[in-house]
């Protein structure tokens, strides 16, 4: 993930969700991120600001039902923009953001599972064509013993004849 600075945020659920931000080169960002303290993983979600917005303030209502984003800049000049989102939406995200995590992290077990199996057929055809090759050699040494015994004979029945 990018780095970037000058966002709201508000810690719920053991999460905190980042809102907008400055990416460091003057861009205001639309973007809205969680960040799971328990599993420590960045999630960015689909859902964004309806503006760029940098340097504003993100609290959570006395009811904890809604996230307010107060104030900030957009690329362009200081801002005084009230946003009141209902809470509800990020986590209800969270929570299908979550399965979605768990069906790609089964997903990638299933793919893990799979390779090893590819690879152990292909260990188990190499060692049958190393065997195949050591038999082959074997028998290429049998070969260059009965010329040896050949070459000997034909040696001997030269000097008898």
């Amino acid at each position: 993930m990018r780095s970037f600075c000058c966002y709201g945020f508000v810690y719920v659920n053991d999460s905190i969700l980042f809102f907008g931000g400055y990416d460091g080169i003057k861009n205001a960002s639309r973007e809205v991120y969680r960040y799971s303290i328990v599993e420590d993983q960045w999630v960015k979600f689909e859902s964004i600001l309806p503006m760029p917005l940098n340097c504003c303030i993100a609290t959570l209502s006395g009811d904890n039902k809604f996230v307010h984003v107060i104030g900030g800049y957009n690329e362009h000049e200081t801002l005084s923009t009230h946003m009141k989102t209902i809470l509800q939406k990020w986590t209800s995200e969270i929570e299908i953001e979550k399965e979605w995590m768990k069906k790609e992290e089964e997903d990638r077990h299933n793919e893990e599972i799979e390779k090893g199996e590819k690879e152990k057929k292909e260990i188990k055809m190499m060692n049958e064509e190393l065997s195949m090759m050591g038999q082959q050699q074997l028998n290429i040494q049998k070969l260059k013993v009965k010329n040896m015994c050949i070459i000997q004979l034909f040696s001997l029945s030269t000097i008898i004849t």
